[in-house]
């Protein structure tokens, strides 16, 4: 789940990077998924839920898009695709905190990025597209500035620049 006041890091690390005059590091080969939510798509649907009185569990889930079109989505014209999920040298091995919301294909991770909302939408959910969560959020982060919107202790473990480098330079 994403969107104004949002201070996870997870979607901030990306439009972060997306401003970088630097080469960026883009996990994989563009072609894992990953899936998130506007925030106010889920809160529209739990007030339609109370105040229609439809009861269920759902999966509250954006449309899966792949990496190629995420990076895409946020302008990231410098990015260098990197395969770190199968590079077995340790300095390539990346947490899901360093890399937010990368789950590469193989692992059991990887199906969080892939939920069907099929179940939510025929009660009436509706989601936004991607592009407009993303400029909505990168405009609060604007706003709001940038560089406050994540606290330092998650901030701190973001792939750091110099490893970033090392990887994208192969050595």
């Amino acid at each position: 789940m994403v969107g104004e006041g949002d201070r996870s890091g997870r979607l901030a690390y990306w439009v972060m990077k997306s401003k970088s005059e630097t080469p960026v590091l883009l996990p994989g080969d563009g072609g894992d998924l990953l899936q998130f939510v506007d925030v106010n798509d889920v809160a529209s649907f739990i007030l339609r839920c109370a105040e229609q009185r439809v009861f269920g569990d759902f999966n509250l889930s954006g449309p899966s898009i792949s990496w190629t079109t995420f990076a895409e989505l946020l302008g990231i014209d410098n990015g260098r695709w990197v395969d770190v999920a199968t590079n077995e040298r340790e300095e390539a091995a990346l947490s899901f905190r360093e890399l937010p919301l990368f789950r590469p294909r193989g692992i059991a991770e990887a199906s969080f990025m892939n939920i069907s909302n099929q179940k939510a939408r025929a009660s009436g959910f509706s989601v936004t597209d991607v592009q407009t969560t993303l400029q909505s959020f990168a405009n609060w982060m604007h706003q709001h500035g940038a560089e406050n919107i994540t606290p330092e202790d998650i901030r701190s473990e973001f792939l750091a620049e110099g490893k970033e480098a090392l990887l994208i330079s192969g050595h």
